[in-house]
This record gives C-alpha cells, sequence and structure tokens, in this order.
C-alpha cells in the first residue's frame, strides 16, 4: 500500500546521493475518482443546497461535506473525484452520503418519440 510505495521513493532518493530515513509516516490525502450511470444537473443542485457555482470559472461543482471532513467535485457528465479523506474508509462513507442527493438531481433521459402522434 501506501508505506511500500512511501519505502519505493526513500530508496530513490538515497540511489541520488541524499540521506532519506522513513520515520514518522502518515497518510494525509486519500483520491478517489467515480462515474454515475446518469448526469448531474450541477446549476439545480448548487441553487438547492446553497452552494456556489459559477460556470464561466469552472465546469465543475465544488462540494465540502463536514462529516466526514471530505471535499467532492461533481461535473454534469457524472463524474464524480472525492478527496481530503484520511482513511479509506471516510471516502465510501463521504460517496454513500452524497449519493442518494445526486440521485435527486440525476438527469432522466427522455425517450426520442415520446408524445409524437403516429400516422
Amino acid at each position: 500500500g501506501a508505506r511500500r510505495a512511501a519505502r519505493v521513493c526513500e530508496r530513490a532518493i538515497r540511489r541520488a546521493g541524499c540521506n532519506a530515513r522513513l520515520a514518522e509516516f502518515q497518510v494525509s490525502n486519500i483520491f478517489g475518482t467515480c462515474h454515475l450511470p446518469f448526469e448531474v444537473r450541477i446549476g439545480h443542485l448548487a441553487e438547492a443546497k446553497g452552494m456556489h457555482y459559477n460556470p464561466e470559472r469552472s465546469a465543475k461543482l465544488s462540494w465540502d461535506l463536514h462529516s466526514p471532513r471530505v471535499h467532492l467535485e461533481i461535473s454534469a457528465k457524472g463524474s464524480v473525484s472525492i478527496s481530503g479523506a484520511t482513511r479509506t474508509a471516510d471516502l465510501a462513507l463521504g460517496f454513500e452520503q452524497a449519493y442518494p442527493v445526486l440521485c435527486q438531481f440525476a438527469v432522466v433521459p427522455q425517450a426520442a418519440n415520446a408524445g409524437l402522434a403516429t400516422a
């Protein structure tokens, strides 16, 4: 895992001629991404939840959860990035809390011929 990756970096630094030693190792940020099976109306989500969304500044909506303390970046196409967690359980819990809200603002595809009369 993360400790093994840190040790690989430590060895690379040693090979470069510097004295490196892994001490007090701590994971400070875990990052995860997922793709929802639907698009999200992020403008409506931002308005309903009182978030600031400026599509001219960024195409994604930023959402900070407080418990667990994670940060979500949500795109209109349904891509979600979660960061700021120090444990994988917090990452999963953050997504589990956000998913029902995201479902409320899902774009429902309409049938191509819905409401058209045939002759």
